[in-house]
């Protein structure tokens, strides 16, 4: 059962546009859809939806 909570892969991923920017992320489900939001120091909101489904690249909304 611990396998699954140390895996080598990620299930969902972002490729932020503001690398190198100090971020705090959260998660909430919105809709029946799980919605990932990162806020950057340089006051950037990023939305992003996760597949909860198939993961793989959230897409930005």
């Amino acid at each position: 059962t611990t396998e699954v909570l140390t895996q080598d892969r990620a299930f969902a991923s972002v490729h932020s546009q503001s690398a190198g920017t100090k971020t705090t992320i959260a998660m909430n489900i919105f809709n029946k859809t799980l919605k990932l939001f990162v806020a950057g120091y340089d006051g950037v909101l990023s939305v992003y939806e996760v597949n909860t489904n198939e993961g793989g690249e959230c897409k930005q909304i």
